[in-house]
């Protein structure tokens, strides 16, 4: 059984981007055992005990909201700037009180649900379990520190939906924040210069870091400023163009030193060293993701496991038969131990914060103990683990 323990809030929470709104969706999604209203799932059998709360939650809300409207007559700079903080402040009074005031409750305590039909409550679960997840600005659980996202987490959250923000993260991340992972801004232009000089490590590495071909060109901007900037990185090769060069070399003459090199360099061009920013005499290459994104991945994993861990309490509860409930929990979460190489016991058994390393290395290719390493490393901003 997975060990459902609760972890501390960081002390010092990253800085995420806001959603920019404290959303209320008035069209609840309904089903036979539970109704979602927004990042809200709620088992139907208690709904009748928060239907007031909730409305009276969104309509103090936007009276707030029309409120804030008439006093926001700020003009100048720095008085826009204030109240640009003030606003966000405010955003998170809400946005925490909303999250906050939804109810708690589990799986394995809940009555009058048909003894024959657990797969069928679970598999409703699930569907609006997802669609909270993507309803919910996940990014935002960090940055408003009062959210009690341990508790509430495992309602809104879905193995597809973790792939998806890694995904927007690549897209999506801002390129000075991957270049942190370069090291120093010396370093930084080091590696631009290499591989605008078609060094093929250096070419892969940045590939790697910058996919997205805008992002590379936003990177370059911020890195180098002014006229220099032309001179100093021309252009950064694509990885075809340069593996394209290196293969007419080999075959143009195969029996030549310059063949034998351009064949040792399309290997590193296409090694996984390369990428991951390797070097034999600096060590272990630097962890491929900026330690945000580890948070990111790594809260949700834990909301994840925890949701596992709620779903097995609750066969356990309700479904006689060991060989029944094995095979309801595999319908409904084997692509998650089919990607991780675990049985489902091996998942039952273990503690959920170590699982939740191990789900979140999975999907950064990472390994898990990297992934406990960056969140002890500071006491600052280290979510520990225990």
């Amino acid at each position: 059984m997975l060990a459902c323990q609760g972890m501390t809030n960081s002390k010092k929470p990253l800085k995420k981007r806001l959603s920019g709104r404290v959303s209320h969706d008035n069209q609840p999604e309904k089903g036979n055992w539970f109704v979602r209203f927004d990042f809200w799932v709620i088992p139907n059998s208690i709904l009748n005990d928060f239907r007031v709360p909730l409305r009276d939650f969104a309509d103090r809300f936007e009276k707030a909201k029309r409120k804030r409207r008439v006093i926001h007559t700020k003009t100048r700079p720095d008085e826009i700037l204030e109240g640009l903080d003030e606003d966000m402040q405010w955003l998170a009074r809400w946005q925490t009180e909303k999250y906050n005031a939804q109810p708690k409750w589990h799986l394995r305590n809940l009555h009058g649900l048909p003894s024959d039909r657990g797969g069928d409550v679970l598999q409703e679960f699930r569907q609006l379990a997802k669609a909270a997840a993507e309803s919910f600005d996940w990014q935002t659980a960090d940055f408003f520190p009062g959210m009690n996202w341990r508790e509430h987490g495992w309602k809104r959250i879905s193995y597809e939906s973790i792939g998806d923000l890694i995904s927007e993260r690549k897209v999506f991340f801002p390129p000075q924040v991957t270049l942190d992972i370069v090291g120093s801004r010396e370093k930084q232009v080091e590696l631009f210069r290499r591989a605008a000089e078609r060094d093929p490590r250096a070419v892969a590495r940045l590939w790697h870091l910058f996919p997205n071909p805008i992002n590379m060109q936003a990177a370059i901007r911020h890195l180098f400023s002014g006229n220099a900037r032309q001179a100093r990185v021309p252009t950064i090769p694509s990885l075809t163009e340069v593996a394209g060069e290196y293969a007419r070399v080999a075959v143009n003459d195969p029996e030549s030193g310059e063949a034998d090199v351009a064949r040792k360099n399309i290997e590193v061009l296409v090694s996984r060293g390369a990428a991951l920013g390797a070097d034999k005499s600096a060590g272990r290459p630097r962890v491929g993701w900026h330690e945000e994104i580890i948070q990111e991945v790594y809260r949700m994993s834990y909301c994840l496991c925890s949701q596992i861990c709620e779903v097995s309490e609750f066969l356990d509860s309700r479904v006689g038969d060991e060989g029944q409930r094995a095979e309801l929990l595999g319908k409904l979460y084997g692509s998650l131990t089919n990607d991780l190489g675990k049985c489902l016991d091996d998942l039952q058994e273990a503690e959920t914060s170590t699982v939740a390393c191990d789900v979140a290395g999975k999907f950064l290719n990472i390994s898990a103990s990297k992934i406990s390493q960056v969140f002890h490393k500071s006491k600052r901003t280290a979510e520990p683990l225990r």
